[in-house]
């Protein structure tokens, strides 16, 4: 069940959405639920530290769930120095989700994570829609959206892709 994904080879198409899955966390829980995977998307990370939108972030709802989690992370150099390392340990190739609340945010993330060992793509999220600006703001404009790839193309050889 090879995968291709442009230059990228994959043993199979299996891997977690952003936000769905924090692999550090499954696996000090004592799951090895990354074991599965052929590779591994990270929650999304933004320039600054954020701890998310206030609880509760998730109910029940006809048909299924409803969450507005809003992108807790440690920020990108914390990301950098012990997120990252310690992801990469788990020993699959990583996608970094990256979200930001205008266009600099983005290239700065690209930039700085370009040449990271382990890493196999970028993930630009400008879908969320639990944040009070940025990601869909710019994601919901096609103009936005493409000044901000531009942006990200000419700061990164990784591929990027969309989200």
């Amino acid at each position: 069940m090879t995968t291709r994904i442009g230059a990228l080879e994959l043993a199979h198409p299996v891997m977690n959405a952003s936000g769905t899955l924090d692999a550090l966390a499954a696996r000090a829980a004592g799951l090895a639920v990354d074991a599965e995977l052929a590779l591994l998307v990270t929650k999304t990370v933004t320039p600054l530290a954020r701890e998310g939108n206030p609880a509760p972030r998730v109910t029940e709802a006809a048909g299924g769930m409803l969450n507005s989690i809003g992108l807790p992370n440690p920020g990108l150099d914390a990301f950098a120095r012990t997120v990252l390392p310690a992801t990469r340990a788990l020993g699959r190739p990583l996608v970094v989700s990256l979200g930001g609340f205008e266009h600099g945010d983005y290239e700065l993330a690209c930039r700085r994570l370009d040449g990271e060992a382990g890493i196999v793509a970028l993930e630009l999220n400008v879908s969320c829609p639990n944040v009070k600006s940025g990601c869909i703001s710019i994601g919901s404009d096609p103009a936005e959206t493409e000044a901000v790839v531009r942006l990200c193309r000419a700061a990164t050889g990784l591929p990027l892709w969309l989200k």
